[in-house]
């Protein structure tokens, strides 16, 4: 029997200090010495932006992954 995968993602809600499920979700990576690190997940796609011109006017090569429901 296959087991059911749990596509649900959550994030942490700060007024309710609590994690609630949303529907999509935005990682920003970047690679540093020849390693692909996670720096952050973020709620909107502009706050992984933000920090990903942070990370392009630095030098760093950084990209934004979108994971959806």
């Amino acid at each position: 029997m296959a087991v059911k995968k749990n596509n649900k993602l959550y994030a942490f809600d700060e007024s309710a200090e609590m994690s609630k499920p949303i529907k999509q979700m935005f990682t920003l990576k970047v690679l540093s010495a020849d390693n692909i690190e996670d720096v952050a997940i973020y709620k909107t796609f502009e706050e992984a932006e933000y920090k990903l011109i942070e990370y392009l006017k630095k030098g760093t090569c950084g990209w934004i992954v979108s994971n959806d429901e």
